[in-house]
């Protein structure tokens, strides 16, 4: 069941690329509740911060108003990557800002 839903879920990712950017965020308003929409947009908020380096754990967790555990969890992500998916990531967080 993983690997359908695995599948299903690059093939909705790679569908979604050929609609307009309005269409998109008619297809995730319709997946995603608003509290899972913001969940998302904080961890990229997390995972940018992180990757910039400039402020503690601590800090990040204050400012974000999250856990120190979701800062953690972010962190030990990014440690247990390759160099290669770590310099990807970010790229990708750094063009998105």
């Amino acid at each position: 069941m993983k690997d359908l839903n695995h599948t299903t879920w690059h093939q909705f990712i790679s569908d979604s690329t050929k609609f307009s950017v309005d269409d998109q965020h008619c297809l995730l308003d319709l997946v995603l509740t608003a509290k899972e929409q913001q969940a998302i947009t904080t961890r990229l908020k997390i995972f940018t911060e992180l990757l910039h380096g400039q402020k503690s754990q601590r800090e990040l967790a204050s400012q974000l108003s999250v856990s120190i555990a979701t800062i953690t969890r972010c962190s030990n992500y990014l440690s247990h990557m390759s160099t290669s998916e770590y310099q990807r990531i970010k790229s990708l967080l750094h063009h998105s800002n």
